[in-house]
């Protein structure tokens, strides 16, 4: 296939990275910028290896057909706890990219993996500096998409699996590892849940969003069926056909949510109440 559309994929030798370029070389020509090599051979596969500040600042997107950005400094909500400073380094990336693309007349789309995290923390009244820059981002891009004609698609995900390779460090790995060794399980949140969707409908996705011959800026939702953590423990420990024992902590949730009081207003001070006497002193001070 002969001039190939070029999309730049950041982030691209991340887990989710490796399915989504794998996927575009069948019809596309693929220009990675990661920090990490994905030792790929391909004629149609271009890596850079840079970070992304110093490579969109260089970089000429006229002849760019999509940016699929991918990249996040971690993708382990709990490690943003102790670390706030990482959520600045995503919304860094974001501004960078949507400023250049802002710059060229003929701008490419931009695809922005987002987090079902935001939904998720909304609720519970507190947002983990994770989501807050995920979140961030979303609005950041939905201000240049009004207002630089930036066609734009955010993408909300929920948890992820995969027929083959899911990573060892998740949960799914971690809790099918204990219960095929026999170990115990403990459960600490019987509130937690999962929403799994399978990676290759994310990759669908984005194929046939890029496929459009129109372009319109939107939230998707990927979005799986609640599982509870319960209900997932107990089905893995049936088809392991696993000796393990599982022990559930009930733990008390604290609503850390901030007080909020409303000031009462004394009614003299009251806006309408005072709208006459202003356009009567501004009258007065206006000469005509």
């Amino acid at each position: 296939m002969k001039n190939r559309k070029k999309i730049i994929v950041t982030g691209g030798s991340g887990y989710l990275g490796k399915y989504i370029v794998d996927e575009l070389l069948t019809k596309y020509h693929v220009i990675s910028v990661d920090r990490k090599n994905l030792k790929l051979i391909n004629k149609n596969y271009t890596m850079v290896k840079s970070s992304i500040k110093n490579f969109f600042r260089k970089k000429n997107l006229t002849d760019i057909y999509a940016i699929i950005h991918l990249a996040t400094v971690e993708s382990r909500s709990n490690l943003y706890v102790n670390n706030p400073e990482l959520a600045f380094q995503n919304l860094s990336d974001m501004y960078i990219i949507l400023d250049r693309i802002k710059k060229f007349n003929k701008k490419p789309i931009l695809i922005f993996t987002s987090s079902k995290q935001i939904e998720n923390d909304n609720k519970n009244y507190i947002k983990n500096p994770y989501s807050l820059s995920k979140e961030f981002c979303e609005n950041l891009i939905k201000f240049y998409s009004k207002n630089y004609k930036i066609q734009s698609y955010i993408l909300r995900i929920s948890d992820i699996f995969s027929l083959f390779n899911n990573p060892p460090k998740k949960a799914l790995m971690v809790l099918i590892n204990k219960f095929i060794k026999h170990e115990k399980v403990n459960i600490h949140d019987t509130d937690h849940f999962f929403e799994y969707v399978s990676v290759q409908d994310i990759v669908n996705g984005i194929m046939k969003l890029l496929s459009q011959k129109k372009h319109k800026t939107k939230q998707i939702n990927f979005y799986g069926k609640k599982i509870m953590i319960s209900k997932l423990v107990e089905m893995i420990k049936r088809i392991t056909k696993s000796k393990s024992k599982i022990q559930t902590q009930v733990r008390k949730k604290k609503r850390t949510s901030i007080e909020i009081e409303f000031y009462k207003m004394k009614k003299k001070w009251a806006f309408h109440n005072r709208l006459k006497s202003i356009i009567k002193k501004e009258s007065t001070n206006t000469r005509f």
